[in-house]
């Protein structure tokens, strides 16, 4: 049974859970990498009625998942390390889980990236790498990654000083948050610069 996002969805969104979580397993148990990391997110988060939150379980199938190269897995067990959800925190691996992930072009492990270089987070902090890694994940859509970008080309943080980039790419977000019909509070939050 190959894993099918389709049904999958239509029974999550029909709060389906033990029969969601029985096809998951079922296409896990048949090889799914991808069924092998949505068994992992219902062990990290709980599925109501199913399965607690369990990130023993978690950390394992996201492991077995990353192992095969699902970069969002690669993602998260990255998020363990830094944590220390399960494991021995960790921030070395954290960052070495991040850049798999990050080299399979996940915008989001391309952002922790960025934060791992910024703070010096299992590395020295190296502010142009943080730029890098930031505009890389940026442009594939990752809004908080815009924000710190254009922080950086206003701020000369690892980049050429450049005002005019650093709005430019504010006004991007801005227009493809109206796009989206979402409130700019609700994508943009943390303790870093706002224009």
């Amino acid at each position: 049974m190959n894993f099918d996002y389709n049904y999958f969805n239509k029974l999550k969104q029909g709060n389906a859970n033990s029969e969601l979580f029985d096809y998951v397993f079922t296409c896990y148990r048949e090889g799914s990498v991808a069924a092998c990391y949505e068994l992992a997110q219902f062990y990290y988060k709980g599925l109501q009625n199913v399965c607690l939150q369990n990130y023993e379980y978690a950390y394992r199938y996201f492991l077995e998942a990353a192992n095969n190269k699902h970069y969002k897995a690669q993602n998260m067990v990255g998020i363990f390390y830094e944590y220390g959800y399960y494991v021995q925190k960790d921030l070395k691996k954290a960052l070495e889980y991040y850049l798999l992930s990050a080299n399979l072009k996940n915008p989001t492990a391309q952002y922790n990236v960025g934060l791992c270089y910024e703070y010096g987070k299992g590395t020295i902090k190296d502010m142009s790498k943080a730029a890098y890694y930031y505009e890389l994940s940026a442009n594939n859509g990752y809004s908080n990654a815009a924000v710190r970008i254009a922080r950086c080309y206003d701020e000369g943080l690892g980049v050429a000083k450049d005002t005019k980039k650093a709005l430019e790419i504010l006004e991007r977000l801005r227009e493809r948050i109206k796009r989206a019909d979402v409130p700019y509070y609700n994508l943009i939050k943390g303790d870093f610069w706002l224009a």
